[in-house]
């Protein structure tokens, strides 16, 4: 599971943020992941603000969507890895990490070179090895959102079996 930060105008967004929220949750100092390894399958639903006179508002707007992807010990270690790595990016700042057996949260600040910005307040909490629900809100601004934009995400997953299928380590296969 790849964790990319895909870009809207110059401001990176996570838009597979709970895929994110899945590979970083697992993170525990310890070689094994408080997790099961496997299949996952996530539901996330995001409401948008702020773009409703935009040209995109009808295809970036409010929508639910259902993903699988496959969590491995060298995914989860990779992931974790990345996560680690963007904090010391000269455009974004990690700051207020706490990651446990029992959930993670953080907050995210990026700059683009244009003068845009975004924050992020992430929080997901474990329900057990094989579920976990969170929530994330980002905020945008820039010269192609005057007006600012806001993005309220919730999600849950849960674990679906140890046999990955037809779904690789380190993509995600979108079921909905």
């Amino acid at each position: 599971m790849k964790i990319q930060l895909p870009r809207f105008g110059g401001i990176p967004i996570l838009l597979s943020l709970a895929a994110l929220a899945l590979s970083a949750a697992v993170a525990q100092i310890s070689d094994i992941p408080p997790v099961k390894m496997g299949l996952w399958q996530t539901e996330v639903t995001t409401t948008m603000a702020g773009m409703e006179n935009m040209p995109m508002a009808h295809a970036m707007g409010n929508h639910s969507s259902t993903t699988q992807s496959c969590m491995t010990p060298e995914t989860w270690k990779s992931d974790l890895q990345k996560l680690n790595d963007s904090q010391h990016k000269s455009d974004c700042n990690v700051t207020n990490m706490h990651l446990d057996t029992h959930g993670m949260t953080f907050d995210e600040t990026c700059t683009t070179p244009n003068g845009g910005n975004s924050t992020i307040h992430f929080e997901a909490q474990f329900d057990g090895n094989d579920h976990m629900h969170g929530t994330a809100k980002m905020q945008m601004s820039g010269k192609g959102m005057p007006q600012g934009m806001t993005m309220n995400m919730t999600m849950t997953s849960h674990y679906v079996g140890a046999d990955c299928g037809d779904v690789k380590p380190g993509s995600a296969k979108i079921i909905h």
